[in-house]
């Protein structure tokens, strides 16, 4: 098992590489795209960034659960699930995740969409997409610009689920939530473990070293682009004319002004 690295300065280069990588696995295995704006950064989700990276799944369902009242008030109908005898859902029935899914996925996706801390790793059916999310830091950033990274995965990384250890679960992009699931074609991965002691789901860190030494493929099954901070101005000059910007990805008022912003910056020769 293989973890290919290499590093881009346009986009032919980005998807030359791509192409070859495409070229090489399965053509009916489905290729996952995900951009981090630091070359340095691991994936994992936002729940483990903030430090929670054993919380149980009724813990967390529970206490989100708390929080609908106040989406509600924005035109939301997000139902609540907390009865007087706890989340209406039996976390410590193993099949009913590993067979019927994780309840209220709408629910979770819109609360990743919008920066909710959750356990859901979003990553994106498209190429592009990921570049634009790895080089989107370029527009004005108060900070250094540090050099952008995306992942390419095969997802027959987490085709393998035994209870007792970890298990990777996709969730596709076929889900009646938030408009940005739709414009950034957004898919999904769970890190999780079911505790056959204590009989209870948990979210664990996402671990793509493990995914690697359990695969069985011959190939290169991860390919790893690193984006030079110096390039991501013009990458986002590109990806602009195919109409891939912070306002077409994000759709709300706080994007237009980012997809403003860029204009301006780029208009005055201020952006790298």
């Amino acid at each position: 098992m293989k973890c290919l690295r290499k590093t881009i300065r346009t986009i032919s280069e980005y998807i030359d590489i791509i192409n070859i990588f495409r070229n090489q696995v399965d053509s009916t295995t489905k290729i996952l795209f995900r951009g981090q704006a630091n070359a340095k950064w691991k994936i994992e989700s936002s729940l483990e960034r903030i430090g929670l990276k054993n919380l149980t799944f009724n813990n967390y369902y529970t206490l989100v659960d708390s929080y609908k009242p106040e989406i509600n008030a924005y035109g939301k109908k997000f139902s609540r699930k907390v009865t007087c005898n706890g989340y209406d859902f039996d976390f410590s029935d193993y099949s009913k995740i590993s067979y019927d899914g994780f309840p209220e996925i709408e629910y979770l996706t819109y609360l990743r969409h919008h920066g909710f801390p959750s356990p859901l790793i979003d990553v994106t059916l498209s190429e592009y997409i990921a570049l634009f999310f790895a080089c989107e830091d370029a527009v004005g950033s108060a900070n250094e610009i540090k050099s952008g990274k995306v992942f390419v995965l095969q997802s027959e990384l987490w085709n393998h689920a035994v209870s007792g250890y970890t298990e990777i679960y996709e969730i596709g992009r076929y889900i009646e939530t938030d408009l940005r699931h739709l414009t950034q074609q957004s898919e999904y991965l769970v890190a999780c473990c079911y505790d056959l002691d204590k009989r209870e789901w948990k979210f664990v860190p996402f671990d793509l070293e493990g995914c690697l030494k359990e695969a069985s493929q011959e190939s290169n099954s991860i390919l790893e682009i690193q984006i030079p901070a110096s390039v991501k101005g013009n990458l986002l000059k590109e990806l602009d004319k195919m109409n891939i910007n912070h306002y077409t990805l994000y759709r709300d008022e706080d994007s237009l002004m980012k997809k403003m912003k860029f204009d301006f910056l780029a208009e005055n020769g201020r952006l790298i």
